[in-house]
């Protein structure tokens, strides 16, 4: 992107979508997306256009997307998701959640001419990752954390990096959990220039400081959770939805604000 490199970069943050177009919902829900209709009296899709109308006139530079497209993997269903998407006239990176199918996902991107793995913003790059090795909860697996430190190290300005699970979980449930969380953290530290980190798949929205680097668990656009033990007991009362607002400073800076829907 030709983004002069002195000017704050806007990045809107939206994760756990799960959106389930043409399938109404059961009851009692069998999914998450059947529990945020439940819930909340609307569709993950219906609360998705509400969260692509509140911003269509608000300035931002580009889209990131941190897994959980879909409920359900779906090639129709992505296409459509990518069209909505479209919608905003801003680059778009995705990365795939448990609930995706990464090599269907990456097809459909490619198909649509979508950057798959980082965008160069002025004096920022950003990068997705596909933490969906592990059987249980997250693994990025050594080819992912060797394409970050590469990546990472060859750029010279600030980095965002963005991926599901978070690697520094406020749920200590192994499906809540990066497994090689530690070498991901160790990949951060080496680079050196990693300023941020942007997660999503708890469904509630933290901010988190460590070696001065900022980690930021996303709202889900559809449904918070309140995480209990053991788990799947979660909350039973509606939730707002909502996304986070990322500026990305030309000093290495990041401010973010969220906006509930």
């Amino acid at each position: 992107m030709e983004i002069d490199p002195g000017r704050i970069i806007e990045v809107l943050h939206i994760t756990d979508t799960h959106l389930a177009p043409d399938k109404a919902p059961s009851v009692p829900p069998k999914s998450l997306a059947d529990a945020a209709a439940m819930l909340n009296g609307s569709t993950t899709d219906e609360t998705f256009e509400r969260i692509l109308e509140s911003v269509s006139d608000v300035g931002f530079d580009l889209v990131l997307h941190t897994g959980d497209l879909l409920e359900n993997a779906d090639e129709a269903a992505y296409e459509k998701a990518l069209d909505q998407l479209a919608r905003l006239e801003r680059p778009l990176l995705v990365s795939p959640g448990n609930h995706d199918d990464p090599a269907m996902l990456g097809a459909k991107l490619q198909q649509n001419g979508i950057e798959r793995r980082c965008i160069d913003a002025g004096n920022w790059r950003i990068v997705v990752l596909d933490s969906n090795l592990g059987d249980q909860g997250g693994l990025l697996g050594e080819a992912e954390l060797l394409t970050l430190g590469g990546l990472a190290k060859e750029w010279d300005g600030h980095v965002l990096v963005g991926l599901h699970h978070p690697p520094l979980s406020t749920c200590a449930d192994p499906d809540c959990t990066l497994a090689d969380a530690d070498a991901f953290l160790d990949v951060v530290n080496s680079a050196g220039n990693v300023r941020a980190v942007a997660s999503g798949h708890l469904h509630s929205a933290s901010e988190a400081e460590r070696t001065g680097v900022k980690y930021l668990l996303g709202p889900s656009t559809c449904l918070q959770l309140v995480h209990k033990h053991p788990l799947p007991e979660h909350n039973r009362t509606p939730t707002k939805g909502g996304l986070r607002r990322i500026q990305l400073l030309p000093t290495g800076e990041v401010h973010s604000t969220l906006q509930w829907i």
